[in-house]
């Protein structure tokens, strides 16, 4: 199993504090990326961003967090709500707007086929309550590529 060996211990402390501080609220990721990526995306948010008092809330994630997982990796303190919206319904835009401004949600994960679904919002950081990961498959919505370490043999 892939995904067996990925219990791995994050930063603690100050240092956890300083990179939360560093990392932008909104952080856009490529929607055609293999699933397997996007999980760990994912992970890692949870893990370096959620407050287990408050909501992670997916909205139309190609997947479903399994319990018995996020409780052998240390995660089933944390309260995950899955919301399925309708593709280009006039409410999936505010109704995500209301996700990422209300406070109820540490972390919301958005998957959208296209930026027109985005509010506005998602713009202006200052205005968001919680941290927020956008998995877009149109190129019109910047997506953030980390360096991959590649060796040439």
């Amino acid at each position: 199993m892939l995904t067996a060996n990925y219990n791995y211990s994050r930063q603690t402390g100050l240092f956890a504090m300083m990179a939360q501080q560093n990392q932008p609220k909104v952080d856009h990721q490529d929607a055609n990326s293999p699933i397997l990526e996007q999980w760990h995306h994912l992970i890692d948010a949870i893990r370096s961003n959620a407050n287990p008092r408050q909501w992670v809330t997916l909205v139309n994630p190609p997947f479903i967090p399994n319990d018995r997982y996020l409780r052998d990796i240390g995660l089933s303190n944390h309260y995950i709500r899955v919301v399925r919206l309708s593709q280009n319904a006039p409410d999936t835009e505010e109704y995500i707007q209301q996700c990422v401004q209300n406070g109820k949600s540490s972390l919301v994960a958005i998957w959208t086929d296209g930026s027109h679904e985005l509010p506005d919002v998602l713009q202006d950081e200052g205005r968001l309550s919680c941290r927020t990961l956008v998995f877009s498959s149109t190129p019109d919505v910047p997506v953030n590529k980390e360096p991959q370490l590649t060796f040439a043999f």
